[in-house]
């Protein structure tokens, strides 16, 4: 009996550690990752992220821009109605954020963020040497946090108004020191005349842009004096001054201005808010630094009050050359492993590769431009698993099937639509082949597909469609196996 029970002892002992080992030998369950993307509708691309399934979104160190426009927050659809909550909300499939924004009324933080610029150049050319240190300290603190405004992306027109109001005054409180000797200050004069030269002549009245002319040349006169003295630094500098107050809006003052006519800057600027749906990304190291330099270039002149058409031209054109010029990187090769097939994926990115921007409209571009991104990461991430390969082609596709062609746009995605529930309803050309009996009742329906085709081409002006290219390849195929030759 002792025996009996010590061989039952043994083999349930042994049938734990059995079991215990099959547990162990056992792999972890492979971790699934959603991709989170994030729609600017228009505004500077943020880049996607990978979340492992039931985690939360990470929200993006820095918000997106958009010309015209002032960013609100982040929602769950496109309306902007829900919003995107970071810290509570749960990834659990494939998602896309949504950015929402409010009209810039007017411009105004456009114009102020100009503003504030230009004081801040003034700022820079003027030396402590030449003050005195109760005056210069404050003016420096001024000028430090009206840098730091300036830079700051998410700087309301309120904060930009305070930083200017701050260093206004403090430029105001300046006190020069007298010099000693038989030479004369000239920095507050110079500071003064760089202002003066960057206020536009068509704001103003034309009595009063003439008298500040006046003051500015005798001004820079003084200034090329190397004979000059304190007194005549001094009294020129107070004449530009009272001449720049002494401005007439012609809001207000009813002439007819400096006898200009405000430069056009409209396709300056949907130029460079188009721009932002590029990825660094998926372009070379030596082109991006092109684009972004001429990106940097256009915006300047977009935010200047004295830029020229000739000026706005040029930006314009290099801008335009610097983004034709934009090499696309070439996906690389992951390696092969037997367990994830990226045959699929690479070859739709490089068909998506082709597409061309200014085919589509801003909007549904830069939601496909994110997508794409998404999927060379998830194409050139060695780890990628087979999920997050099958949900990257997915979000692509979907990207793909939601660009909106820019011309007549209604019309052609309607046609495209209708196209693409036509052919999914046939039956595969394989199909036809092995059963005669559908010919008859297959016929109508492709040759009204192929009427609608007939529509749709003519809109598409040759542009290559990774969508309908697909559908044309599946319908002509059907209408071989129908025998309709005639019609491909």
């Amino acid at each position: 009996m002792k025996k009996i029970l010590l061989f039952t002892i043994a083999s349930v002992i042994a049938l734990i550690a059995t079991t215990s080992c099959i547990k162990n030998d056992d792999p972890d369950p492979e971790p699934t990752y959603y991709t989170v993307l994030f729609d600017t509708q228009g505004g500077s691309a943020v880049k996607s992220e990978q979340v492992l399934a039931g985690g939360h979104a990470t929200r993006p160190p820095a918000n997106p821009t958009k010309l015209g426009y002032l960013f609100a927050n982040w929602y769950r659809d496109r309306a902007g109605t829900v919003l995107w909550d970071f810290a509570n909300d749960v990834v659990n499939s494939n998602v896309t954020i949504h950015a929402k924004w409010n009209l810039d009324d007017d411009g105004e933080l456009a114009g102020l963020l100009s503003e504030l610029e230009n004081g801040i150049a003034v700022g820079d050319a003027l030396s402590m040497y030449d003050y005195t240190t109760a005056s210069w300290d404050p003016f420096a603190d001024a000028l430090a946090e009206a840098k730091t405004v300036f830079a700051d992306g998410n700087s309301t027109a309120a904060d930009v108004q305070e930083a200017i109001d701050k260093l206004q005054d403090a430029y105001d409180k300046l006190v020069p020191i007298k010099s000693s000797g038989g030479t004369s200050s000239k920095n507050a004069l110079e500071a003064a005349i760089t202002v003066a030269e960057a206020l536009p002549s068509y704001a103003y009245t034309s009595a009063s842009w003439m008298a500040l002319e006046e003051a500015l040349a005798a001004a820079e006169g003084v200034d090329a004096n190397p004979n000059a003295t304190q007194a005549d630094v001094d009294n020129a500098l107070e004449a530009l001054n009272q001449a720049v107050e002494g401005l007439v809006p012609n809001s207000s003052g009813g002439g007819t201005g400096g006898g200009t006519t405000p430069p056009d800057k409209a396709q300056l600027n949907a130029r460079i808010s188009a721009a932002g749906a590029y990825v660094e990304a998926d372009y070379t190291a030596a082109s991006w630094m092109n684009f972004e330099t001429a990106l940097a270039a256009a915006q300047k002149i977009s935010v200047d009050p004295t830029a020229s058409q000739a000026e706005i031209n040029a930006a314009l054109g290099n801008l335009n050359k610097a983004i034709a010029g934009l090499d696309h990187v070439t996906i690389s090769d992951p390696g092969t492993d037997p367990n994830v097939d990226r045959s699929a994926l690479g070859s739709f990115i490089t068909d998506s590769d082709k597409l061309v921007q200014n085919d589509y409209t801003t909007d549904s571009w830069a939601t496909f431009a994110q997508a794409l991104n998404a999927a060379k990461q998830v194409y050139n991430n060695t780890n990628s698993t087979q999920t997050q390969v099958d949900d990257a082609y997915a979000t692509l596709q979907t990207a793909v099937n939601d660009l909106v062609h820019a011309q007549d746009s209604g019309l052609v995605r309607d046609l495209i639509n209708q196209l693409t529930s036509l052919v999914n309803s046939l039956p595969s050309a394989s199909m036809i082949k092995s059963n005669p009996l559908l010919v008859a009742t297959t016929i109508p329906v492709a040759i009204l597909a192929d009427t609608v085709r007939d529509q749709l081409n003519p809109l598409l002006g040759g542009v290559d469609n990774t969508v309908v290219d697909g559908l044309n390849r599946t319908l002509d195929g059907i209408l071989q196996a129908l025998g309709l030759t005639s019609l491909i």
